[in-house]
């Protein structure tokens, strides 16, 4: 039988899970230790060998120790272990009142907005947009229960204002009310998105995009969205400059206590204005003309591109086109878009992202390596079937 010391960890985390104080646990913590013929243990050993219901065992230098086996049995015992079905667990507290949900209409939204940020009553809607953005939220969503409900546009999350793990209180909401305020502008912006998809031109249909990343089955559809068009200082409404629909992670599993289980990818894909022109950086003192040539691009998604490659931390390691597509564009010299150009950066852990431009659209795949099984191979296949390459 396998011995080991505990000493606090183990102890610390069950306490975070199970809402509980360290103090109401064993004081125990994993850290592997030798045994010995002479280790001071080694009646207390005896007798934990002897008593099989025991949890713990207490040795002659006053230090907890388990075996493998009461460790499983003192989990059980905190309701985890194997066979616990952890997708259907809830931390929502029912004590929690329902006052305490800050997204239930339209206007405890604007009014928790506002107190939060107070000088967004200079831009929401003010001077700079036609109108907040919650009041793009319609009334046929209902904002009154306890989960955002899902649309075709939206996965659907539930709220956290009543989490019992979320109630740390930062400048003066709790952290699950901060997390629903956030959440709620992502469902504002979702209906944004079914509004302006089809009122600009775009360079790709971010609708079929969404479902041809679905097919791949690599990570789960959270959300597509889109900025409001605002007032430049002119009071000209500005278009906005593009719409992203975003995959998050994939849960495969949960282990013994709890914690998930991530799959191999995370990723968005972002469409752009199409203005039938070269985009980039225009003089507004003088008479509107490009101030650089090499910062005209051939649309907002080549653009971004450039300056992502600009933005990396390590550039060297970063192979650039010799000639961006826009310049040659704007100099008469091609008339297509690039067909395909990417970032690959390596992260730690055998994980890495992919920055990836093709015919007017730019995918942000990252993948997450062993035994999680995300590979640079298959990001970059992905990328290349979502852009159409």
């Amino acid at each position: 039988m396998k011995k080991v010391s505990y000493i606090l960890v183990l102890a610390s985390v069950l306490a975070l899970l199970s809402g509980c104080g360290v103090a109401d646990l064993p004081w125990i913590w994993v850290k592997p230790q030798a045994k010995t013929e002479n280790a001071p243990d080694a009646e207390a050993g005896e007798k934990a060998d002897e008593d099989p219901d025991a949890l713990y065992t207490v040795n002659e230098n006053g230090e907890i120790e388990m075996t493998e086996e009461q460790m499983y049995k003192l989990l059980e015992e905190y309701g985890y272990g194997d066979g616990v079905d952890w997708a259907n667990q809830s931390d929502d507290d029912p004590s929690i009142p329902k006052s305490m949900d800050i997204t239930a209409s339209r206007e405890l939204i604007k009014d928790t907005y506002y107190a939060q940020y107070p000088k967004a009553k200079e831009y929401e809607p003010g001077d700079m947009y036609e109108k907040a953005w919650w009041d793009y939220i319609p009334d046929s969503y209902d904002l009154t229960g306890d989960v955002f409900p899902a649309t075709k546009n939206y996965a659907g999350q539930e709220k956290q204002y009543n989490n019992s793990l979320e109630q740390t209180v930062i400048d003066g909401l709790t952290t699950g009310q901060n997390h629903d305020l956030g959440n709620v502008e992502y469902v504002a912006k979702s209906f944004i998105y079914e509004e302006m998809k089809n009122k600009y031109k775009w360079t790709a249909n971010l609708d079929e995009l969404t479902e041809i990343a679905k097919g791949l089955d690599a990570a789960d559809f959270w959300v597509k969205i889109s900025d409001r068009p605002y007032f430049d200082r002119d009071m000209e409404l500005v278009n906005p400059s593009f719409m992203t629909s975003y995959f998050e992670q994939r849960t495969v599993g949960y282990d013994t206590i709890g914690l998930p289980q991530f799959g191999g990818y995370k990723f968005s894909i972002t469409v752009w204005e199409d203005k039938d022109k070269p985009v980039g950086w225009v003089n507004d003192m003088t008479d509107g003309s490009f101030m650089d040539e090499n910062e005209v691009y051939e649309n907002m998604g080549e653009w971004d591109f450039y300056d992502e490659i600009d933005a990396t931390s390590d550039p060297k390691k970063v192979e650039k086109p010799k000639v961006p597509n826009g310049v040659l564009i704007n100099q008469g010299k091609t008339t297509g878009l690039a067909k395909e150009q990417y970032i690959h950066k390596k992260l730690g852990f055998k994980s890495g992202m992919v920055y990836y431009y093709g015919n007017g659209i730019t995918v942000d795949m990252s993948y997450f390596g062993g035994d999680q099984g995300g590979t640079f191979e298959d990001a970059l296949k992905y990328c290349r079937i979502i852009c159409g390459n």
